[in-house]
């Protein structure tokens, strides 16, 4: 019989920026399409061990909020993975948006999403481009225009630069892929807006990166 893989879809905004209710049913037609078991939910509780375990892969939506040394720990054991010892095989991870400005008491948890929010100007629009076209999460994607918050952030290489975009001088990352031990990171800034998520360039990028997650070796 064939294994169906579990997401855990994570939200929860104190501020209510981002609240989950805006997106979750664009996750729903993901699992559909990708055949995954979804479970959406704000309760951390999800983030101890025992829990986290039954997963093959977060994706965070998560806004601000901490995380206690258990759930820390948990975290951080589940994505390195150790199959050879009581850990088991790794989750991988996605982080979207304000999962960037998350778990602030947790440092280890910006260096392995490769990236930490610091602040953004107010949201515009602004032109996204496409570093790697080989990448399985971008090979058929092309650049694009959107209209969102653009997180400039404190950055943690190495990773994998996957889309970029301009601000004054530089070329800044927006989305990336990396290791953690042995798990797999895909990080996006993007998000803001439910109106993003519904963009067909940013659509296919998540949809192609929970793909990559789940069934790329």
């Amino acid at each position: 019989m064939k294994r169906i893989p579990k997401v855990l879809l994570l939200g929860g905004d104190p501020h209510n920026y981002h609240p989950l209710g805006k997106v979750s049913d664009i996750f729903f037609n993901y699992s559909k399409k990708l055949e995954f078991d979804l479970t959406i939910t704000t309760d951390r509780k999800y983030l101890y061990l025992k829990k986290i375990k039954n997963f093959d892969l977060i994706i965070c939506y998560t806004t601000e909020g901490k995380m206690d040394k258990k759930q820390s720990q948990a975290l951080k054991e589940a994505i390195t993975g150790n199959p050879w010892g009581k850990i088991g095989r790794p989750i991988n991870f996605i982080a979207i948006h304000g999962a960037l400005a998350s778990f602030l008491n947790s440092e280890w948890y910006f260096k392995m999403l490769g990236g930490k929010f610091l602040v953004h100007p107010p949201a515009t629009r602004f032109t996204v481009n496409v570093v790697d076209k080989n990448n399985p999460i971008t090979q058929d994607v092309s650049d694009f225009e959107i209209n969102d918050e653009l997180y400039l952030m404190e950055f943690y290489p190495p990773f994998h630069t996957l889309l970029s975009t301009r601000y004054g001088e530089f070329e800044i990352p927006v989305a990336w892929v990396k290791n953690y031990g042995m798990g797999k990171i895909f990080s996006i800034s993007l998000g803001h807006f439910r109106e993003v998520f519904l963009h067909p360039e940013v659509n296919k990028i998540l949809y192609n990166a929970i793909k990559w997650s789940l069934y790329t070796l």
